[in-house]
């Protein structure tokens, strides 16, 4: 068996390794795996600041979809269960009462609403355009039973189920609801 030799490596890269050393310098390889390690740490940070991004955006769609949806419940909610001038009649805007561009400004009763849907440019009731093209809003109108208000009544009620449903590009973000009582109070409804 041949003795192992306690020499140390004699080539070009072995000297300058032990007078790197000797130097207190680093070696190539401990560069190498220093640069590793910062790139991994880089990687995470720069992962965890994307989801820390996303759920910054995420928590502003949904206030903006809570403000756009509550906006228009209240302005559906604060106007008469029928319409003032012919009284009890059919779901949706009387003749006349319906203007191009989906303008609101003669909707005068609750459920002049219920032939808003998505479609409908994001406005206010006057036909100023709101800079939000991203988000959309629907409203169903529907007499309910006044027994269970999940349940949609064939005949008028006094009770008249308001929905306002608000879509982020195309994807109902939030829906809220509320029931319209004749000649009273909205009733706070979460079916």
């Amino acid at each position: 068996m041949a003795a192992r030799s306690s020499k140390r490596p004699a080539g070009p890269l072995a000297r300058q390794q032990r007078k790197a050393r000797a130097a207190g310098g680093m070696t190539l390889i401990e560069v190498a795996v220093a640069t590793l390690i910062v790139g991994l740490l880089a990687s995470a940070l720069h992962t965890a600041g994307e989801t820390i991004l996303a759920g910054l955006r995420e928590g502003d769609d949904s206030w903006q979809a809570t403000e756009l949806g509550l906006a228009l419940l209240g302005e559906i909610a604060s106007l008469p269960f029928d319409d003032p001038q012919l009284g009890e009649g059919v779901l949706g805007p009387e003749a006349g009462e319906w203007t191009p561009g989906g303008k609101r400004t003669l909707f005068n009763d609750v459920d002049d609403y219920a032939v808003w849907t998505a479609g409908m440019p994001l406005q206010e009731k006057d036909g100023t355009p709101i800079a939000l093209s991203s988000y959309a809003r629907a409203v169903a109108v529907d007499y309910v039973d006044p027994d269970d208000f999940g349940l949609v009544s064939a005949q008028a009620t006094d009770y008249k189920r308001i929905t306002v449903s608000v879509y982020l590009r195309g994807e109902l973000r939030n829906s809220f609801t509320t029931v319209r009582v004749q000649g009273g109070r909205d009733v706070d409804f979460d079916g």
